[in-house]
């Protein structure tokens, strides 16, 4: 989530997250943290999934899934995070040469290829639970 602020929902997010140690559990706390959000009312342009990218200088398929995430037309939805798995011994232990992978709020969305509708659908699927 994109929002700079401290408050209790803040920190069950963060509880959250150290408490699941599942994907499940994390998504779970993502979708309860913004719709408790929405009930306070904070606007839906507040909260931006975020979307991680792993990949690693030189990967053609790794620009082309980003190519395909812009081109989905919902830009403004979401922070995208690139992180390089050469910078990490043990993302590169994990994913090696299996990229790109791309995690929609800690949820893993697509691997190697990415479409533009699919990829919309699958953010806004996430994102509003």
């Amino acid at each position: 989530m994109s929002l700079n602020f401290t408050s209790g929902l803040l920190y069950y997010e963060v509880i959250g997250f150290l408490a699941c140690r599942r994907k499940v559990c994390q998504a779970k706390a993502l979708l309860i943290s913004g719709l408790l959000l929405r009930t306070i009312g904070v606007d839906d342009q507040m909260i931006k999934a975020t979307v991680t990218l792993y990949t690693r200088p030189g990967c053609h398929l790794c620009e082309e899934a980003k190519a395909a995430i812009h081109a989905s037309g919902c830009d403004g939805e979401f922070s995208l995070e690139e992180v390089n798995i050469d910078e990490e011994s043990a993302l590169r232990e994990r994913y090696g040469y299996d990229i790109p992978v791309i995690f929609i709020n800690g949820v893993k969305a697509f691997k190697h290829r990415v479409d533009p509708a699919e990829f919309k659908r699958k953010l806004r699927r996430l994102v509003s639970g």
